[in-house]
Parts: C-alpha cells; structure tokens; sequence
C-alpha cells in the first residue's frame, strides 16, 4: 500500500486522502456506505455492513497474532479521504487473481455534504495510481446504469464500459398482447444440448465481459446428476426446467430460454441468451412461447436475466407486465505502468 507521512500531532484535524485503516476508519466507512448506497441496501440487505462491524471489532483482537492480521488487512485494501478527521469518501481495492493482474474498485463513496468537489475523482485517481505501482494491468469497477455522472466520471478516468445484465421481475399472470403473425420457428432443446446453449452464452456475453465474470461450463453441462435431479423434482411435483429456442441449422442456437421452476416457492427464473446479430428478429415468438408457459401459474413470481443490450427483449418484458430493477454496467480500465525512477515512492499528504 502507498505510503502517507502528516503531522501526527494534527492527524485528528487533517484532510485530504490516506490509506484505509481498518482498526481506525472500518466503523466511519460502514456509515458512509450505509448513506451512499441506501437505495440498494434496501433492495438486497444490510447483512455486508454487519459484517463490517464484525470485522472492526476483530481486529483489535488480531493485532496480537500479526500472520493473522496480515491477511486480515489485504481484505480492505484502499483509501479513504478526510475532512477534519472525519471519513468522508473511500474506495476499496480488492484483488480478483492470485497474480496481482485484476483488481476490482468498490465501495466508491463520498458524503453527501462533500459531493461536487472532486473527492470521488482524487480517490479513483489514488486508487488507480497504486495499483501501476503494484503491476496490477486491469481494475475493473461497477457502476448503477441509470448513474450518468458516475459514469461519466470513470469514463474521464480511463475506463470502458464492457457490458452488464439486466434483472426483472413481477407476478403473473402476465399481460400477454396480441399473437405474433410471423411466428418464429420455436422448438424444445433437450438437456443434452447444453454445449449448443453454452456456446451462445459465450457469444452474446463476449470476450471482454467474460474477462471480468466468465460463462461456467459447470452452468450448462447436463451430466447424470443433473437429469436425475431435473427428473426427481419433476416427478415430485416440486420443479421443473424448460428449455426452448430457436436453432440456426444443426449446429448452433440464434436464441434460447431456460425456465427454472419451484413450484414449491412459486418462483420462476429464467435466463435467455441470443447471438447479438440476431437481436430484433425472435422476441415476439419467444415472449409468446414465455407466456403461453406461465399462463396457468396464477400469483407466482418471475424473475428475467437478459443481456442489457438487449433492447428489444427488454422493452418486450417490460409490456408484459415486468419491472426493471436497477442494473449495473461493468467498467474496466487498463493501467500502464508508471516510468518510476528506482526507488520512487509517490507519497499522498493530508492537508493540516
């Protein structure tokens, strides 16, 4: 981590930005990022910042076995800014490979009293400035989709949006418009197609965004354990998977849908996947083969994930009846390395 030299006799009244200190900045942190992200604390919980508070308070008790402490530290690694010795901005850096190569920025915050004045800025810059210094060659980041001026910012800062999915969600029934006058050729894929499903997964996510969260073989294969599960739940009555698409020649899928059923939730999840060249062309047909499947299931949920780009099938769901929930685009930054003369050490000061 950089290292940060100020007048130890005025810390409690420095600004500007430091390293983060777990023992000292953890439970001001905690509160910053229980403010800055409010909204999706409602949506998925408050159990990380539980955990937060757990972590500071073991920390004082790892600071007597320092191997422990050590590995305790590198789980926050990252700079906080200070105004007056309050924690009032902080990105957190956490390395995605064993190398050292990938980093993830998050946590990104400042208070809302200190917004528009830079601080989220000199915090990505810090960020990013370290990781040259650690040969890290990527950080990767994600962002609200509907937060422009977030994006606006990372993107003054070096990094490119590589993609995101996009969640919705409602209860049917569904509200199903008119039938489709052209059709598209829709037929059921067996299981043992999965290499055929897997392969358009890859497709339509690409090479970029599979840098930061591959497709998993281990998602698609259809081996014997998985036939018998897929087989016993739907001989219990409790779920069923159903897969459906439309195929270009033998070999390959233009656009396909898995339905995940628990009856015993009243839960449906289902993942859909079209090569982007054919993105404008099936939506109507698959939407109705969707809907004529979830036509007796009254009062049941259902959750959609769909490429983010994919325009149509979204605006297509959203007419059914289902709402978008706040999605996240994923951002990635390639970092140059520094030219450092040997023995260098750029060095952050906070401002007395």
């Amino acid at each position: 981590m950089t290292s940060t030299h100020f007048n130890a006799g005025r810390a409690g009244m420095a600004t500007g930005i430091r390293p983060f200190d777990v023992g000292r900045d953890l439970p001001q942190v905690t509160e910053l990022v229980r403010e800055a992200f409010a909204q999706e604390l409602r949506e998925t919980g408050s159990r990380p910042l539980h955990n937060a508070g757990l972590y500071s308070r073991l920390h004082s008790f790892l600071r007597s076995e320092p191997a422990n402490l050590f590995s305790f530290m590198r789980m926050f690694d990252g700079f906080v800014y200070v105004d007056r010795g309050r924690v009032v901005g902080n990105v957190s850096m956490q390395k995605l490979d064993s190398f050292g190569h990938r980093w993830q920025l998050a946590n990104v915050a400042v208070a809302a009293s200190h917004k528009r004045q830079g601080i989220c800025s000199r915090l990505v810059q810090a960020a990013t400035d370290n990781l040259r210094t650690l040969g890290a060659k990527h950080a990767v980041l994600q962002v609200r989709t509907d937060n422009l001026p977030a994006r606006n910012l990372y993107a003054k800062q070096g990094f490119k949006r590589l993609g995101g999915m996009a969640d919705l969600e409602g209860r049917c029934p569904l509200q199903i418009g008119p039938r489709p006058s052209n059709p598209a050729p829709i037929s059921a894929l067996p299981g043992e197609e999965w290499q055929q499903m897997l392969d358009l997964a890859r497709v339509q996510v690409g090479g970029h965004m599979q840098w930061w969260h591959p497709i998993r073989p281990g998602d698609f294969v259809h081996d014997w354990p998985r036939r018998a599960g897929e087989w016993l739940g739907e001989a219990l009555g409790v779920s069923s998977v159903t897969r459906f698409g439309v195929r270009l020649g033998t070999e390959r899928l233009a656009t396909a849908i898995v339905l995940r059923s628990a009856h015993w939730k009243r839960l449906h999840r289902v993942s859909w996947w079209t090569r982007p060249q054919q993105y404008g062309q099936y939506e109507d047909g698959m939407l109705d083969a969707l809907a004529g499947l979830m036509a007796a299931q009254a009062h049941c949920r259902l959750h959609v994930q769909v490429d983010a780009d994919h325009h149509q099938a979204i605006e297509g769901l959203t007419a059914m009846g289902l709402r978008a929930k706040p999605s996240l685009d994923t951002m990635r930054c390639e970092l140059t390395p520094e030219r450092r003369e040997p023995g260098a050490n750029r060095r952050f000061r906070l401002r007395p």
